[in-house]
């Protein structure tokens, strides 16, 4: 079977690496304006951040980083692929509630940034349940309200929880590319920071993902 645009190239294989890839620079970036002492998480112990999230293992925390409130803030990385077999029409269903909608070849991040923010940070309820599924085109409709992957930061500490989403291409979310330039905390390190950091997440994946073409040339059936 030929893979002539390597979605499958680039949607496979070394998603540790990339995630990790991706979790250094944004520690490297933090590293240079923090406010508070940075933990990293560990995907393989969670009880070791249980304290600041017990719903998911946290990757990356900033304690006390929030200067407006005194709180933690939490980063949780994604290194994901826009391109993938499954598609969703965002139709949902009359029990479901609506559904995110794949829309990358129309929009920038329509493939992962909804989705993944609604994995992470959950949603509040929309509409209600005899209205029908969430239509994209009008607005209207029922959403069903959905925990996330860090409820318990939300809801019992009061945290800040900041999805950082980038894509295989390099591609790095409007919402995450932003994150550290609003921070109040010294803004001109925190801005120039950005800038780096934000080159350094896009090129992580991306060096990651080159080799794989040349690891699966000559696999492509005539």
């Amino acid at each position: 079977m030929c893979d002539r645009r390597g979605d499958g190239l680039q949607s496979g294989g070394e998603y540790n690496k990339r995630h990790n890839a991706v979790l250094r620079a944004i520690h490297d970036m933090l590293s240079a304006c923090a406010v508070g002492q940075l933990v990293q998480g560990d995907k393989g112990d969670p009880a070791k951040t249980a304290d600041l999230n017990a719903t998911h293992a946290v990757d990356l925390a900033e304690l006390g980083g929030n200067e407006q409130t005194g709180g933690d803030v939490l980063y949780e990385a994604k290194c994901v692929s826009p391109t993938k077999a499954k598609q969703s029409a965002g139709n949902g269903s009359q029990q479901g509630g609506g559904a995110v909608a794949s829309v990358g070849h129309r929009f920038g991040f329509g493939n992962t940034e909804e989705e993944y923010r609604v994995l992470i940070l959950g949603c509040k309820e929309q509409g209600r349940k005899h209205q029908g599924p969430l239509d994209h085109t009008t607005g209207k409709g029922w959403v069903k309200q959905r925990d996330g992957q860090y409820k318990d930061a939300l809801v019992r500490t009061r945290a800040t929880v900041v999805p950082m989403i980038v894509e295989t291409t390099g591609g790095v979310a409007p919402h995450s590319a932003a994150t550290a330039a609003s921070s109040q905390a010294a803004p001109g390190a925190r801005a120039l920071s950005t800038v780096r950091g934000t080159a350094q997440r896009a090129s992580a994946p991306v060096f990651l993902c080159a080799p794989h073409p040349a690891d699966h040339q000559g696999r492509c059936d005539a």
